[in-house]
């Protein structure tokens, strides 16, 4: 488990890339560019429906890939470890594009944050202490972009999870802008 973890932290840290800023009082850095990178895994999720995946998201339910999409098929929810530590509060912007499957009778987006604060030298491991949802969001056949803000407080760190039921994701944008007002 523990070895999974630090190579989906990793893994995460090698798509780290900046932008460059919005407005010069607004710098943004771009921790997930919106694209998916899309793979076949050594080791699939065991509910994956195909070969191909996203990396590196994990995978709780059924979901694959189908035309360079997300589709989750009835529940699915995907996760990773995407908000990095800062000695300052940071405020992020994540914005999920996406649309429901066509003959989907029951949709919806929602997610959560799972978080926790570790300090410089607190020897303490991850765990989720902190979790703040959002959503849900009723999601129709027509793709839109929903956008969540989160507030981290100064040396937390944690998941994003995205939870749906019945609909494809065309893109997963995360983004920190400026530290968050004191």
């Amino acid at each position: 488990m523990k070895k999974l973890f630090i190579a989906v932290l990793l893994a995460s840290l090698a798509m780290l890339s900046y932008a460059a800023p919005a407005t010069a009082k607004t710098p943004e850095k771009v921790i997930l560019p919106g694209a998916l990178t899309i793979s076949v895994p050594a080791k699939p999720p065991k509910t994956l429906i195909g070969k191909e995946w996203v990396s590196p998201w994990g995978l709780i339910g059924h979901a694959g890939i189908e035309n360079g999409k997300i589709f989750f098929k009835n529940n699915a929810t995907i996760y990773n470890f995407y908000i990095p530590v800062a000695k300052e509060p940071k405020k992020y912007i994540l914005t999920v594009k996406c649309a429901a499957l066509a003959d989907a009778k029951k949709t919806g987006l929602n997610g959560y944050f799972s978080t926790c604060v570790r300090k410089v030298g607190d020897k303490r491991p991850f765990n989720h202490e902190k979790r703040t949802p959002f959503g849900p969001f009723a999601v129709t056949t027509a793709e839109k972009e929903y956008t969540v803000e989160y507030t981290a407080e100064a040396f937390e760190r944690g998941y994003i999870y995205l939870s749906g039921t019945n609909i494809v994701i065309s893109s997963i944008r995360l983004v920190a802008v400026a530290p968050a007002a004191k």
